[in-house]
């Protein structure tokens, strides 16, 4: 093959009454013009912004940030732990038992929570359940020892004999202090 080589395959003839439109940067500006089938011309002018967000965006973005803060999600941080979650109750409280994952290594605890009450205990009642101190080591951090909340109980996955909780999927977050 003689010459350079063309990137992209070549571009097909133009036919009559086709739309085309074609770009001119004019102070600031995109002028576009529009050719119809019917020969008839259109010309639209838009201001092209600079790097300063609308007013509307910002607006849209606060309410969606008060929003996640009234219902209790703006305080929680990644990365997520996934796994299995068993509560058993144990006098007034419950003993809590966790093995799943987080950055794809192997994360687990136990703990105990106080008061709590394993046969009343629905769901979307789980959810919002704080494990304070429980984080494991080398997830979010290091040491580990942060608090989590549990964020998502996967519901078909969810069983209650009265005395103790097995949900097999679960999702916990990071309390962002």
């Amino acid at each position: 093959m003689s010459g350079r080589a063309r990137p992209f395959p070549p571009r097909p003839a133009r036919r009559a009454g086709l739309l085309e439109a074609t770009t001119s940067r004019l102070h600031g500006s995109a002028k576009i013009a529009v050719n119809s089938k019917k020969g008839e011309r259109a010309n639209m002018l838009r201001t092209v912004r600079g790097h300063r967000p609308s007013a509307v965006v910002v607006m849209v973005l606060t309410l969606l940030i008060a929003s996640l803060a009234a219902t209790g999600y703006a305080g929680l941080s990644g990365p997520a732990i996934v796994g299995l979650l068993t509560l058993t109750q144990n006098g007034a409280g419950a003993d809590v038992v966790f093995a799943g994952q987080c950055k794809e290594n192997t994360a687990g605890f136990t703990t105990n929570v106080f008061p709590f009450d394993v046969a009343t205990t629905t769901a979307t009642s789980l959810e919002g359940l704080n494990l304070p101190g429980v984080g494991p080591s080398g997830c979010l951090s290091q040491p580990g020892g942060e608090e989590l909340t549990v964020t998502t109980v996967v519901r078909p996955q969810f069983l209650n004999t009265g005395t103790s909780i097995v949900v097999t999927t679960v999702v916990l977050l990071y309390v962002v202090p």
